[in-house]
């Protein structure tokens, strides 16, 4: 059994798995007896502990190796359910048995295609919380918003902001809007974000009467600063950014949002 492919769930492997080796077959069968009656049911057997390591009694030697690293990974992989950890010590357990009946080879491949199910499996798990936690992010945030005060002079920063070093790159200063109809953010805050890629707006909260700081940061993130600098007429004609992957002094207004934005 070689590396599984990650599109085949737990559940189907353990089956194939399970379809595969001759006790588990044994146990299939053994609700009927020769003649077709049905079996008199075994009495329970005590429990298994599911979180100590297996200790096999005559096991081969790479068994027992493969056994000990699922069982240390299992232990400490926090990106597996407990559900998934117990699927993956049922499956230890047939290939336990095969040890002790001598097929050794079919149990270390057995063992070896669990411990790589489970490194695949946790990699997947990782990757779903991340997305969830990211798109937690883009989220509405608490009932307070975090944003302060809302305001009523912001239309005078909207509009779209060039790049000084790449023309064809603006980001656009425009009211906040998080894309949720159940639950909007109210008028009077600001976002900022780029108008090229798949990438999330900041949302400000304002510090000043020009001066803008992100306020739904990921944990150990380092929030995006815009200011402003206005005409006489009050109306801005460039900001600043900082950030941790951009940083300008001046970021000249060159054009006014499109209109289905304001």
């Amino acid at each position: 059994m070689m590396r599984i492919a990650r599109s085949i769930g737990i559940a189907a492997f353990l089956t194939a798995t399970c379809l595969a080796l001759p006790a588990c077959g044994e146990r299939a069968q053994g609700s009927e007896n020769d003649s077709g009656e049905a079996a008199e049911q075994a009495p329970p057997q005590e429990p298994r502990e599911e979180a100590q390591p297996l200790r096999l009694a005559a096991a081969d030697a790479g068994c027992a190796e493969q056994i000990e690293a699922l069982d240390a990974r299992l232990a400490s992989d926090s990106d597996l359910t407990e559900a998934e950890k117990t699927a993956f010590r049922r499956a230890r357990d047939m290939a336990a048995e095969l040890c002790d009946q001598g097929n050794e080879a079919m149990a270390q491949q057995l063992l070896a295609g669990l411990l790589d199910r489970a490194e695949d499996q946790a990699t997947i798990n990782k990757v779903d919380k991340e997305k969830a936690a990211q798109a937690a992010d883009n989220n509405a945030p608490p009932e307070d918003y975090a944003l302060g005060e809302p305001r009523g002079d912001l239309d005078r920063f909207y509009g779209l902001y060039a790049l000084p070093d790449s023309d064809n790159r603006k980001l656009f200063v425009a009211p906040a809007d998080n894309g949720n109809p159940d639950r909007p953010i109210p008028d009077g805050y600001l976002m900022v974000g780029a108008m090229w890629g798949d990438v999330a707006p900041w949302y400000m909260k304002s510090l000043a009467d020009m001066r803008f700081e992100q306020q739904w940061v990921n944990s150990g993130g380092q929030p995006v600063r815009v200011e402003f600098q206005t005409g006489a007429d009050g109306q801005a004609v460039s900001m600043s950014i900082s950030s941790r992957y951009m940083n300008y002094d001046r970021m000249e207004r060159v054009g006014a949002l499109p209109e289905k934005w304001r």
